[in-house]
């Protein structure tokens, strides 16, 4: 098979997973004057005439996604040949081994190094007498032996000279549908010999039932199904394939989301095609039957197929060539996912923008979920602004939720992944992309996490850091950041302010006298949380192994209390930054976020774990905006939205420039229905693991091991594994979440390498206190 040359975010994303495989030489760009991958120049025009109406806002092309996607002919293939083979390889976001993709005569091998090579494979109805075929040659190793789940099939010998096709015995037992592993394993190697072990093309799983098409069997490679194709002097982008071929790729659409396509016969004769959604616990869905006619005359047939029926739903959408005459083939043109409309307005600009990051509070704390009680100011933000109920935070580590913040980035690209890593400098964070335009940008921090040693403290006018060691009020960095923003309001009116503020929040120590705190419930406490030391307990506690990690009831309501106390007395200090905003008549023109960097956690694990599980009730963390101009005012937002979305809010109201910030989609954008072309994936990492969630769906791991799937909605605890049971939900959220593991940074954003922090005494201990180290 000829080269293929997938889209560069989607094959990077697949590469992560490639098991015994690893980049190669970088392809070559298509040859001048190839048909550029857009929709048809007569829609183009339409649209630019005004014929059309709305133009897209969004779109998402399927071809550029072909690497994920499932093909179907006469069996399930694994094209080898590409760097991107199958997303299922033992569920790794890592390449171990150094096999290489590799070029010969026009067609690309997957150049064998590993001795083992393993597949993760869905069979979706179940198999008589399976039989796995391959195309390849040997390289040093002479031997090729099978195995499906365990089963061995049996050992063949490994062609020599040209690559051929050969079969492995058939499995004598019926397969059942669902996912199995195919491990490929290379013996017979000389001594002393030196080289790659085989090439391999591609391997085909096949039933009794598919071998009625093995005599010319013409495997549908990505190569050969993606193609260039000109109908009525139309070129296009297309999937071409012969019947009978699925394409099967998996989508998540919302209200709005169409799949557009335009349909064709490449070739002489007729053909017959299908468009088909398939969902989780209901029967497949057949939205188009057409027949197509090729020759002379042929022309393209545009589509456009509504998907928002399966708003919100994970949903496999299968493009079919059920029938096509000898030597032609169905063709899919320029398949996309599109949302049609006038774009939702975006975030206005802002003079100042503030971001209040408290630590270790829950939604529940806050209002509009919780009771306003004390909390004036934050009571008033949320009348004034939007309350997103669905934020969820990337991570478990508070630093590396700031580091999204700042630069856009997901944990995993932006290396602040665990709590002992720093900001690596190189990166070009918010505060520097102000300065650059002239603006002014100031920190201000309570948590240790984000002091100097943490790398946090470049590219600010101003960077203070109150110590918790010291005697100093928790709202002391929330007065400071107050003062701060009045004097530059009043010296420097036009320009552009940006102000971050770390605070306490409900984490310990609590700015609680003790006179105070023997006043709160559980009467007549005599436990161990008290206000200064309450932090130090936790982390020996956390530190102990085996028993006596766990708090009382009484320790819990306590906890609670202290946290409800502290938190009170920082919404003054917060309404010290509002009133400096309305003193210089800006306050409606700002924009201000408070929101919490990660959740304290409930029992029965310890609380205010530096990096806890990546458990809901750690990830669910308050967001509140303010946004200029009175959007959204008093409305509760119940899209799910991510820390880099806010990062792209702030990039907006900044006005910054888009092209320099990695998202694209920002705050008030994603709260207007159709927004998207998808779902939003809310992806949360920590070193070697990870939690998506899509909607109700939540899929979580360690990397290398099968994870684990459960429907919130009806499995809240998530103790009920439907991995295997929800093939389609498990594939949807597995993919997702080799997109969430992109580790690129933009160009325009520097480079990301990560390093261990070097802590100073005073550093070392303010984080005692806080409960991170032991003492």
């Amino acid at each position: 098979m000829k080269p293929y040359f997938p889209a560069p975010r989607v094959l990077t994303a697949l590469l992560l997973v490639a098991a015994g495989c690893r980049k190669g030489a970088p392809p070559a760009p298509p040859p001048p004057g190839s048909p550029r991958p857009p929709a048809s120049i007569a829609a183009e025009t339409a649209v630019s005439s005004g014929e059309l109406g709305p133009v897209d806002r969004e779109h998402a092309s399927l071809i550029d996604r072909a690497p994920s996607c499932e093909i179907e002919h006469h069996g399930r293939l694994l094209d080898l040949g590409v760097e991107a083979s199958s997303p299922w390889t033992n569920f790794r976001l890592a390449m171990p081994a150094p096999d290489d993709v590799v070029t010969r005569d026009g067609t690309t091998y997957l150049e064998v190094s590993s001795r083992n090579l393993s597949y993760e494979v869905w069979l979706n109805q179940p198999q008589e007498r399976l039989r796995v075929s391959v195309r390849g040659r040997a390289g040093t190793a002479r031997r090729i032996q099978v195995s499906i789940d365990g089963k061995r099939l049996g050992v063949v010998r490994l062609p020599e000279g040209e690559p051929k096709i050969f079969d492995l015995p058939e499995l004598t037992s019926d397969t059942e549908a669902g996912l199995h592993r195919i491990d490929v394993a290379f013996g017979g190697t000389p001594r002393g010999a030196h080289g790659p072990l085989a090439e391999l093309d591609w391997l085909r799983i096949s039933g009794s039932d598919d071998r009625r098409g093995d005599e010319g069997y013409a495997a549908p490679t990505l190569s050969d199904i993606v193609q260039n194709v000109a109908l009525g002097n139309v070129p296009r982008r297309a999937l071409a394939l012969r019947a009978p071929t699925t394409v099967r790729c998996f989508v998540r659409p919302v209200t709005g989301t169409s799949l557009r396509v335009a349909l064709g016969f490449w070739g002489a004769g007729r053909g017959a095609a299908e468009i088909v959604a398939r969902r989780e616990g209901a029967a497949p869905v057949t939205l188009e039957t057409h027949k197509v006619a090729g020759g002379e005359s042929s022309s393209w047939t545009q589509l456009d197929v509504d998907l928002s029926r399966f708003a919100g739903e994970p949903v496999a959408l299968e493009l079919r060539a059920v029938d096509t005459s000898r030597g032609g083939r169905i063709a899919f043109g320029d398949p996309e996912l599109v949302q049609r409309g006038n774009p939702p307005p975006g975030v206005s600009k802002a003079r100042a923008v503030v971001v209040v990051l408290l630590s270790a509070v829950e939604q529940a704390r806050m209002p509009p979920w919780g009771p306003t009680g004390a909390l004036g100011t934050l009571g008033t933000i949320a009348r004034d602004g939007a309350a997103f109920s669905r934020y969820r935070a990337p991570s478990t580590a508070s630093s590396a939720v700031l580091a999204t913040l700042l630069t856009g980035l997901s944990p995993r690209a932006h290396g602040v992944e665990a709590p002992m890593l720093k900001l690596p400098p190189t990166l070009r964070t918010l505060a520097r992309l102000v300065k650059e335009a002239n603006g002014s940008a100031a920190f201000f921090s309570g948590v240790p996490t984000s002091f100097a040693p943490f790398g946090f403290d470049t590219s600010w006018d101003t960077f203070e850091t109150f110590s918790p060691v010291k005697d100093i009020a928790a709202t002391e960095p929330l007065s400071r950041a107050a003062a701060w923003l009045g004097r530059e309001l009043e010296e420097r009116p036009l320009q552009r302010h940006f102000l971050v503020v770390h605070a306490r929040g409900a984490h310990p120590p609590w700015d609680v006298s003790r006179e105070d705190a023997q006043r709160l419930k559980p009467p007549e406490y005599t436990g161990a949380i008290e206000p200064r030391r309450a932090g130090v307990i936790l982390g020996a506690l956390r530190a102990r192994a085996g028993r006596g990690k766990k708090l009382t009831d009484d320790d819990w309501t306590r906890l609670n209390e202290l946290g409800e106390a502290a938190l009170a007395k920082q919404d003054a200090g917060i309404g010290e930054i509002v009133h400096a905003l309305k003193k210089a008549g800006i306050w409606d023109s700002a924009l201000f976020v408070v929101m919490g960097d990660v959740a304290s956690g409930g029992g029965p694990d310890l609380p205010f774990d530096p990096a806890g599980p990546l458990t809901e009730d750690r990830l669910a963390a308050p967001l509140l905006v303010k946004f200029p101009g009175g959007a959204l005012r008093g409305q509760e937002v119940s899209e799910p939205v991510t820390a880099k979305d806010v990062a792209a809010t702030l990039a907006r109201a900044l006005d910054l420039g888009a092209p320099e910030f990695p998202a694209t989609i920002d705050l008030v954008e994603r709260a207007a229905t159709g927004a998207a072309v998808e779902r939003t994936a809310q992806h949360a990492t920590l070193p070697g693991r990870y939690a998506t969630r899509i909607g109700p769906w939540l899929l979580r791991g360690e990397l290398g091991v099968r994870p684990r799937l459960c429907a919130l909605d009806v499995d809240p605890a998530c103790a009920v594994d439907a991995f295997e049971e929800r093939s389609i939900a498990a594939r949807a959220a597995w993919l997702a979440t080799l997109l969430g593991e992109d580790t690129r940074v933009p160009k325009e954003l520097g480079t990301a390498q990560r390093t261990a922090v070097e802590l100073d005494p005073e550093t070392r201990a303010a984080l005692v206190v806080w409960g991170d180290i032991p003492p």
